[in-house]
């Protein structure tokens, strides 16, 4: 295996890496963790470094994205972890070559970004900036470092990184530790002397001292502190590591409090970054200037109202590479949708209503638990999410129904909220498919359309494409409601446009034996309409007026006849349809009375009590 061999793997999953020495864990002469390649976007330097070090194994580096956590003694580190927090070390990358001291790797949080390097020697060292690892694929001595646990980083838990840091502190306070031992000389033994040394020299680190100079000074310091020395290569090496970093920064040892008290992170551990070198690109839809890819859409109303259906419509439709209902083409074509949901069963719902659309099954599916729908929190199942879109690259849509049972936030509680589904769309941005969540809304009907989705802002505010669903007052000639598909907050695209109407209609099954002849609903689109989102609001106000005016019209113990009412809500712009149903919300019935002279029958409306 060649240095090209081992490099290709990781730059694929976006490490950043440099090139070791060949069967050595020092990196090549010159180059240190700052020199770094940036994962896919620097394959020209690796192909550089392929050349010129055709052997070498390879470092996996700790960089703004992903950070490192070596350990020494890993049942130790899960059991102290576990006495301080109650919690386990969670499942992420793992690797090394001794599954009892592995690296595992970790995507960063703001707060890793900001504490530095603390270590508890023996137990645990955190490579969080600037620091690497042996790489898997890597060689070292005739044994080669592997993967453990093959799944995606995850973020670093702020908790895990409050629990190091306090165990390093108390390791710093203890000197006694007995994972740094002393011998009967004094001098350092096996199992302290790096950290000790490192300490040593970043403190005499002064930015004007010669490399030549600072090596045989800490030669002598090595030979003074530790029994045995460490091979002078190391000390080299040790001094060139220290020298790429602002001086008096001991790199490796504790380094804590980064941060003032107004939490505001020292300035030199920022990184500016020029949109020069950010290349630019279009965003990807999934259903043009109407669902992006990579990003969270949303789909908001009232229950019956269609929310559920469009999702199904939508699966279909990917299911078999189906237009739009805009008319708008396929163009990823057939693809597969994973639908979690709760409130329908998969069984006599969810299957047959995909069916009745003309969906394709084997390409539509659930996460489950012995063969159920699975209720699961996206947080707290982070790197399975990851692993399992890793595994089915073919989904491009996934559908969160409702999207609150699939969070474990107070859905008023903003920051939760943000936090949360910042997640899945991050988690949606690095697999490229199009994330999904439906919405309920607040019973506050009196509000604007933006203020009707329940609970905190943040459930309109981090997704991209927000719609909102509902039904109108207008029916079709057959008697059917009509029902709009609106934009709600629209970022990607235009905001303009006019709604997307249909109707709920029947179709039926002609596959599956058992419910081959039934029928279920399915969407008919009739195209453009003219809605708007608050004209929701505006429906719900004319509702009230319907009522109001109902009831002043038709005093009670006085009967009308319903031809007067019907006219005379006319006057006052009120449908048929309009007043019909505020006759039953206000208790109206309606009588068929013989007039007393002839035979003429007459349809009149009174107020009952």
């Amino acid at each position: 295996m060649n240095f090209l061999d081992r490099a290709l793997p990781l730059i694929a999953r976006n490490f950043s890496i440099i090139p070791l020495g060949a069967n050595s864990k020092a990196p090549q002469k010159g180059i240190g963790a700052k020199q770094r390649s940036t994962g896919k976007k620097d394959f020209q330097q690796i192909e550089s470094w392929a050349q010129r070090f055709p052997d070498a194994n390879v470092g996996l580096v700790a960089d703004e994205r992903f950070c490192i956590l070596e350990s020494d003694d890993y049942a130790r580190l899960a059991e102290l972890i576990r006495n301080g927090t109650g919690e386990e070390i969670p499942e992420t990358m793992r690797s090394g070559r001794d599954p009892n001291r592995p690296h595992l790797i970790f995507r960063h949080s703001n707060k890793s970004r900001t504490i530095g390097c603390p270590a508890l020697p023996g137990i645990f060292e955190c490579r969080f900036t600037n620091q690497y690892v042996v790489a898997p694929g890597s060689e070292v001595d005739g044994t080669f470092y592997k993967i453990f646990v093959d799944v995606p980083p995850v973020e670093i838990p702020d908790w895990l990184v409050a629990e190091l840091v306090r165990l390093a502190q108390v390791e710093k306070k203890e000197r006694s530790n007995p994972t740094v031992q002393t011998g009967p000389n004094g001098k350092i033994t096996e199992g302290g002397r790096h950290y000790k040394l490192m300490e040593e020299i970043g403190r005499r680190w002064d930015g004007e001292i010669s490399e030549e100079d600072f090596i045989a000074w800490a030669v002598e310091k090595n030979d003074e502190l530790c029994d045995p020395p460490k091979p002078i290569a190391h000390v080299v090496q040790c001094v060139r590591d220290i020298m790429k970093k602002p001086p008096h920064n001991p790199g490796p040892k504790v380094m804590l409090g980064n941060s003032d008290k107004s939490g505001n992170v020292d300035p030199e551990r920022w990184t500016l970054t020029s949109l020069s070198t950010i290349e630019a690109k279009p965003i990807r839809w999934l259903w043009t200037n109407n669902i992006a890819i990579g990003k969270l859409n949303t789909y908001s109303g009232e229950p019956g109202h269609g929310k559920s259906l469009i999702s199904i419509d939508l699966a279909a439709r990917c299911s078999v590479g189906k237009e739009f209902p805009d008319g708008a083409p396929n163009a990823i074509g057939a693809c597969d949708t994973l639908i979690c949901t709760l409130e329908e069963d998969v069984a006599d719902t969810i299957k047959p209503r995909l069916l009745a659309a003309g969906g394709d099954p084997k390409r539509v599916h659930f996460i489950s638990q012995s063969g159920r729908a699975l209720r699961f929190s996206i947080v707290q199942n982070e790197a399975k999410l990851r692993s399992l879109f890793s595994r089915h690259p073919d989904i491009n849509l996934a559908v969160f129904d409702p999207l609150l049972d699939f969070t474990r936030s107070n859905q008023n509680a903003d920051t939760e909220v943000r936090q949360e589904l910042t997640l899945l769309a991050d988690i949606a941005n690095e697999f490229g498919f199009a994330a999904i969540g439906i919405n309920h809304l607040n019973k506050k009907t009196d509000l604007k359309a933006m203020h009707r989705v329940a609970g905190a802002r943040g459930w309109t505010a981090v997704a991209r494409m927000n719609y909102l669903v509902f039904k109108g007052e207008e029916k079709t000639p057959e008697g059917t409601f009509i029902r709009h598909l609106c934009p709600l907050k629209i970022n990607l695209a235009a905001d303009d446009r006019p709604s997307l109407d249909f109707v709920i209609a029947k179709g039926g099954v002609l596959s599956e034996a058992l419910i081959i002849g039934q029928v279920y609903p399915i969407l008919h689109w009739l195209g453009p309409g003219t809605a708007t989102a608050d004209d929701m609001g505006a429906a719900a106000v004319r509702t009230t007026e319907a009522d109001t005016w109902l009831k002043n019209f038709l005093e009670h113990g006085n009967w009308v006849p319903s031809e007067e009412v019907k006219d005379a809500g006319a006057k006052q712009k009120f449908s048929v349809d309009q007043i019909k149903r505020a006759k039953q919300r206000c208790n109206v019935e309606d009588r068929r009375w013989r007039a007393v002279e002839g035979d003429t029958v007459v349809s009149v409306a009174g107020l009952l009590q």
